[in-house]
């Protein structure tokens, strides 16, 4: 359960975060924590690492927006003592238009990220997509890195990323290719004018 009380201009929110079970009449409290994140765009879920419980909030920044830059960023709380300890965060799905030497245009970086809950470890799996303009793979990259759960709850990996691996942000940025015209978005913009 989240329950924002404080909202800014970005449209994030903020507030605390609770593992809670509905009983009749009243409702148990196991954890409480704190999350800030997109009021639209957050969703939440329980895992488990063994006999430890995770929450998970995703924030689905990608969701809505085909051909632009965006970030889905992933959030694990790990449960312990009665808190719900913020261990982890990480880009589920990341996307950025850099240019590349020998390559016209704009180059479409898009990654990947697929958590697997285990007994005291995270497994993340990525994956990492090249293209061109016209959309042909100039590259695929992929990897698993692991994440460490500690005493104090914390989730630790001494990998990199493989947005930082590949050295995705030391490439220059440029602008997204513009939407093909005749586009199922540009469609439906006709008619919304037309009525």
């Amino acid at each position: 359960m989240w329950l924002p009380t404080h909202r800014f201009a970005n449209e994030e929110a903020a507030g605390p975060l609770a593992l809670v079970r509905p009983r009749e009449g009243f409702a148990e409290v196991y954890a409480t924590g704190f999350y800030r994140g997109s009021e639209k765009n957050s969703r939440f879920a329980l895992e488990r690492m063994g006999i430890r419980f995770v929450v998970t909030a995703g924030n689905e920044g990608c969701a809505t927006a085909k051909g632009k830059r965006c970030e889905s960023s992933f959030k694990a709380y790990v449960m312990r003592s009665g808190m719900l300890v913020a261990s982890a965060n990480l880009a589920l799905e990341k996307v950025d238009y850099r240019s590349m030497a020998g390559v016209p245009g704009a180059v479409q970086y898009r990654l990947t990220v697929t958590p697997i809950f285990q007994d005291k470890v995270m497994r993340v799996v990525e994956q990492l997509i090249v293209r061109g303009e016209n959309q042909n793979v100039l590259r695929k990259s992929d990897m698993e890195r692991v994440y460490q759960l500690s005493a104090d709850g914390q989730l630790t990996c001494k990998q990199q990323s493989l947005w930082e691996s590949e050295g995705v942000n030391s490439a220059p940025a440029v602008a997204p290719p513009p939407e093909p015209s005749g586009s199922a978005a540009d469609s439906g913009d006709k008619v919304k004018k037309h009525k």
